[in-house]
C-alpha cells in the first residue's frame, strides 16, 4: 500500500481505522478519516496531514497526537516499544507534546475545559 512516506513495508493495525505504517525508515499512524472525525478533536485532526482518505501522523513525534486522545489504545505503545515497559505513558506522551507540540495542548485542554463548564 503507498503511504504519506512511501510503499508501506510493514503494517500493525491497532484497531479497525487506526494502523501504524512502515515505509523503508519513515512511517507513523494511518487514520481513515471516518475514525479521525469520530475519535479526535478538531485540534488533533487539523494537526494531521491528510493522504488520499487518510490522516497521517508521523512516527517522529506526531504519532504523540492522536495517541494522547486514544487512551484506549496506550497498552500498544509498549507492544511497539515507542514507550518503555516502565515509563509512565500519560507523562511520556505529556512531554513529548509539551516539547513538540505545546499549541496543540493548549487548545486540547482548553477545549475540554469549555466542554466541562457547559450546561
Amino acid at each position: 500500500m503507498m503511504t504519506a512516506w512511501g510503499l508501506g513495508t510493514k503494517v500493525v493495525n491497532l484497531e479497525e481505522g487506526i494502523s501504524f505504517m512502515q515505509a523503508g525508515d519513515q512511517g507513523g499512524l494511518v487514520l481513515n478519516r471516518d475514525y479521525a472525525e469520530k475519535n479526535l478533536s478538531y485540534p488533533a485532526r487539523k494537526r494531521g496531514r491528510v493522504f488520499d482518505s487518510f490522516v497521517t501522523y508521523g512516527m517522529d513525534s506526531a504519532w504523540a497526537i492522536p495517541f494522547w486522545e486514544l487512551r484506549r489504545l496506550w497498552p500498544r505503545l509498549r507492544e511497539l516499544g515507542w514507550i518503555g515497559r516502565d515509563a509512565d505513558v500519560e507523562h511520556s506522551l505529556c512531554v513529548l507534546l509539551t516539547v513538540h507540540f505545546p499549541a496543540y495542548l493548549h487548545e486540547y485542554r482548553a477545549l475540554k475545559s469549555y466542554a466541562l463548564c457547559r450546561p
